[in-house]
């Protein structure tokens, strides 16, 4: 069966055709695609590689991720479509400077499918970890041993990862997160992507002190409706990622 995996922090220049022979090693390809605006056609500076069995992707992962492309160090993980979220364990307070790698030896006697320490769009860590498992025993025999363990004079913290309003009522929710936004999007352009499916109390795209933009936003729409709508039906629409906002 195919597997895909996400291949993030690329050069704005890199093409289909580079990213394919950078990942040509590990197995065999079924595609390589650098994602690309609409209207631009400009490089979204992440990428999807689906692979024509499972193994290969994984190898790709544990081979690959942090390897440099372009002189870059690409960040590589499962597409998260591939693994069964109920096996996800959720890995927080991590010290700043530890890496994906030294966070999978961490773990690697409970036989992880994927580590991935999440990452702003610069690459710098944001203190939490996906940990993704193939069954539920591991995942749970992990979260026991793990859960409180000291890392860098941290106590880290280990439970199975709720997802997007997992475990509650998320429908009278009014606010979505927007996710992979393009470098140019406006809190106008924000509001714009979504006015067609109800009336909005506010769009804000989240942004450094420098005024960069982190490549998220929120959208907070007037009834739960519409923000239910735009979960159903913008979600991957242009390459964006939409669910409800967690808090």
């Amino acid at each position: 069966m195919s597997c895909s995996v996400f291949v993030g922090n690329l050069t704005w220049s890199t093409s289909n055709e580079q990213l394919k022979e950078f990942v040509s090693s590990v197995g065999p390809i079924v595609s390589a695609e650098v994602k690309r605006h609409e209207d631009t056609a400009r490089s979204k500076g992440w990428g999807l590689v689906k692979f024509a069995d499972h193994e290969s992707a994984v190898k790709c992962v544990a081979e690959l991720n942090g390897t440099e492309l372009g002189g870059r160090a690409v960040h590589i993980r499962l597409d998260r479509d591939v693994v069964d979220s109920t096996h996800n364990i959720f890995v927080g307070n991590l010290p700043w400077a530890l890496t994906s790698a030294e966070l999978h030896a961490m773990f690697q006697i409970f036989n992880p499918v994927e580590c991935q320490i999440l990452t702003n769009m610069y690459g710098k860590s944001r203190g939490f970890a996906i940990v993704k498992f193939s069954n539920e025993l591991d995942a749970s025999s992990a979260i026991t041993a793990m859960n409180a363990t000291e890392v860098h004079g941290r106590n880290i913290e280990c439970r199975f990862d709720r997802g997007p309003g997992k475990g509650e009522d998320v429908s009278a929710r009014t606010a979505v997160f927007v996710g992979k936004l393009g470098m140019d999007v406006t809190d106008e352009a924000l509001a714009a992507m979504f006015s067609h499916l109800g009336a909005i109390q506010s769009a804000k795209v989240n942004r450094y002190a420098d005024k960069k933009t982190e490549g998220w936003g929120i959208v907070k729409f007037v009834d739960a409706v519409a923000a239910k709508t735009a979960v159903d039906t913008m979600n991957g629409a242009g390459g964006i990622k939409v669910r409800y906002d967690r808090k």
